[in-house]
């Protein structure tokens, strides 16, 4: 399914639509497909704010789908997701959290 000739096109209103030129939109395409295989209808693909959310981390997007929204990171290599760590920091406790 091309998602700029469905959905895309109708919202072109909404600067938040992920563009063909937008570096996760190959990845993001796919995943779109993979997810509309999976019985999740893709209503649409946005651009993310988790782009560079990450060091090294540049490609990321967000669907609107028939069952909510679902942000996804797209990692470069398939251990990416394993090298992540995130340290949350607040006025009164730290607290770290290791992924993989």
């Amino acid at each position: 399914m091309c998602f700029e000739a469905a959905g895309q096109i109708r919202q072109s209103e909404d600067v938040s639509l992920l563009r063909s030129t937008d570096v996760a939109y190959a990845d993001a395409t796919k995943f779109a497909q993979f997810l509309n295989e999976h019985n999740f209808k893709v209503q649409s693909i946005h651009a993310s704010n988790l782009n560079g959310f990450f060091r090294g981390v540049k490609k990321a997007a967000f669907f609107k789908t028939d069952k909510g929204i679902i942000e996804v990171i797209f990692f470069s290599d398939a251990t990416g997701a394993e090298k992540i760590s995130v340290t949350e920091r607040r006025k009164d406790k730290l607290s770290s959290s290791k992924f993989g």
